[in-house]
């Protein structure tokens, strides 16, 4: 097997995804870090800084994290191999350079820094990399709740050390979008759980308060509900940070946008109803983050729930997608903030081809069937079918917009006689929704696609149906499923392209799920606060430069 390493270019055009920003790039360029406001000539030490939050995280432990806030939280104290930037450039962390690939496209070749410490003083080695991984695809611990573990048994071969300074990951098959699925999850000390079995992972107390952390932070305290104080890991193998304490604020979503007025949280995301309120005080910028947030309503095709008589035939889905108004919608929600999603491919992404299969709004063809598939209006203009009434919940969580979202599509269904009651739900039980619990009818959600592959297996696969995967809608389509393989088969874009176009007329036909609209997150950031670099692609997670953040005023 031959190695060489290769040009940015090729890393590119490897992990399949780095011209993901080429039709909007020059919009996503201007909006990736906002500005700051004259700073002075160098950074001061100490002080904090506080990230307001609608609802609290589920854990500190990243792998088992599904939500964006989650998974930032616990990857500010467990670095990974690799980060990227918003050019969609490798940022080597744990992992010195970026990997080698081999010439056949199935081997990733990964240096290991040198004099890498836990912050309990033990070294970190390619023994905690190895076990790490072992825990998204290894056999013997299918049990413990990584969300993409389908995707993971599915393409990693292998994870190995040969000496101690390199890692080899190969995969099954060429996977095209490899390195950012699987290169920037984080590492967990094998010293501290590599006695646990899955079962005892899932619910370990390091879950809640992890004592050992490599990351720029170290756990401080959570008070449940609260916040989540982090504080700064002087050890930290790229400098440790400027600030003294990160904290994490949870702030009910109406009294957030006040916050930043009064000082309370430095930044957060606000829905653009509430960005006036943020700004009152004066004392912030907003950083306009083009993240592609693609909102859609989702239903229950699980046979065994009793959604499924609902919503088991295509055409009352389609009737359903015709009777929303989604400009009017959008434009009512996002102040007319929005792009009107035509597809499952996010529009920012090379891949993007606009489907021949469109909805535009009509009352009429959506009554008309509705009617021809057996729904038909009762005397109280309640469609019904054999006795059973179209009546159901949708659920979706407290953070704005997102309660006026779901009233705003009820509202328009009711105007067909198809009747669905909002249930707004805290976080933590909307993120059980999508995960395990999964006795909802419908669910209103919201993805950050980013510039990240196209690929959509996590959503759409058959295998990420399974409990902790993402495709919470238990959507299941042998076609789909071949497709997507082939996809991340093939390394020639072109070629992926073209599966990809398949794909979304399929989905589009199909309509597990609707798609409404996108929009980008306003950033309201507290003008003391210095070096903060949000973008498309590192607007959650990928916060490799926390470390050089700095505050003016140094409290």
């Amino acid at each position: 097997m031959v190695y060489r390493r290769i040009s940015r270019r090729e890393f590119i055009e490897k992990v399949g995804w780095g011209a993901a920003l080429v039709s909007g790039g020059e919009l996503l360029a201007a909006c990736s870090a906002g500005s700051q406001g004259a700073a002075p000539a160098a950074p001061k030490k100490g002080g904090h800084i506080v990230w307001g939050v609608g609802t609290d995280i589920i854990t500190l432990n990243p792998l088992i994290g599904v939500d964006t806030n989650t998974r930032t939280m616990g990857n500010l104290m467990f670095d990974p191999l690799v980060y990227f930037d918003d050019n969609q450039n490798p940022v080597p962390m744990i992992a010195e350079a970026a990997p080698k690939i081999s010439s056949d496209g199935v081997s990733y070749t990964f240096p290991i820094r040198k004099g890498i410490k836990w912050s309990d003083g033990q070294p970190l080695t390619v023994d905690d990399i190895v076990w790490t991984y072992s825990l998204l695809y290894d056999p013997k611990y299918a049990a413990f709740n990584f969300a993409n573990r389908g995707i993971a048994v599915a393409n990693i071969e292998s994870v190995t050390a040969p000496d101690s300074n390199t890692i080899v990951m190969k995969t099954k098959q060429v996977f095209a979008p490899f390195l950012i699925s699987f290169g920037n999850w984080p590492i967990l000390p094998k010293h501290v759980l590599g006695n646990l079995d899955a079962t005892a992972l899932n619910t370990a107390d390091f879950n809640k308060a992890p004592n050992v952390t490599s990351g720029p932070f170290k756990f401080v305290k959570w008070d449940t509900g609260a916040q989540v104080v982090l504080g700064r890991n002087d050890a930290y193998y790229r400098g440790a940070p400027h600030i003294d304490q990160f904290v994490l604020r949870v702030i009910s979503p109406t009294a957030l946008p006040s916050a930043f007025s009064t000082g309370e949280v430095d930044f957060g995301y606000v829905a653009a109803s509430d960005l006036t309120r943020a700004q009152s005080s004066g004392n912030v910028n907003v950083q306009n983050v083009n993240a592609a947030l693609y909102y859609y309503v989702t239903f229950n095709l699980d046979p065994a729930k009793k959604a499924y008589q609902l919503f088991s035939d295509q055409s009352v889905r389609q009737a359903l997608m015709y009777a929303i108004n989604r400009q009017s919608l959008g434009d009512a929600v996002f102040f007319k903030t929005e792009t009107i999603v035509d597809s499952p491919i996010p529009n920012i992404s090379w891949a993007y081809q606009k489907p021949k299969t469109q909805y535009s709004y009509d009352k009429t063809k959506a009554e008309q069937m509705l009617d021809a598939a057996g729904w038909k209006k009762n005397a109280q203009g309640v469609r019904e079918k054999n006795g059973v009434p179209f009546q159901f919940e949708c659920v979706a969580n407290t953070t704005p917009p997102r309660p006026t979202f779901v009233e705003a599509v009820a509202a328009q269904w009711k105007d067909v006689g198809v009747i669905m009651t909002p249930k707004i739900v805290a976080g933590a039980e909307w993120l059980q929704q999508i995960t395990t619990k999964r006795d909802f009818d419908a669910l209103l959600l919201l993805f950050v696609w980013g510039g990240s592959d196209p690929d959509q297996t996590a959503a759409f696969g058959s295998d990420s149906a399974k409990p902790g995967g993402f495709n919470c809608m238990s959507y299941k389509n042998p076609q789909v499923d071949q497709i997507l393989k082939q996809a991340v088969s093939t390394l020639d874009r072109s070629k992926r392209k073209q599966l990809y176009t398949e794909f979304a007329e399929i989905i589009m036909q199909q309509l597990p799920l609707l798609p409404i609209a996108s929009t980008g997150n306003l950033w309201p950031v507290n003008r003391r606060v210095q070096n903060m670099k949000l973008g498309p692609v590192n607007e959650f997670i990928n916060w490799y430069w926390i470390n050089e953040v700095w505050v003016s005023d140094g409290k």
